[in-house]
């Protein structure tokens, strides 16, 4: 039986595709954390008014980047 080469000791490279996916859903999120601060908060008296969903969905977006970086750097 040969010997093969085993996955934990062989060398890993980035995924590069998983990589340029982060980049532009960090990007994606920074244009639109960038664009929802510049609308008024009237929140009212619950505090919670138009910028609200979209800091929510430019924060995922800046979450999922991360995350991604970390899987694509993982292997």
């Amino acid at each position: 039986m040969s010997k093969g080469h085993t996955p934990s000791t062989e060398t890993r490279r980035p995924d590069w595709a998983a990589l340029f996916i982060a980049v532009f859903l960090a990007a994606l999120g920074g244009l639109i954390f960038w664009d929802a601060s510049r609308l008024s908060s009237m929140g009212g008296y619950s505090g919670i008014g138009p910028a609200t969903i979209p800091f929510v969905i430019a924060g995922g977006l800046l979450v999922l980047a991360a995350w991604t970086v970390f899987e694509a750097l993982q292997g």
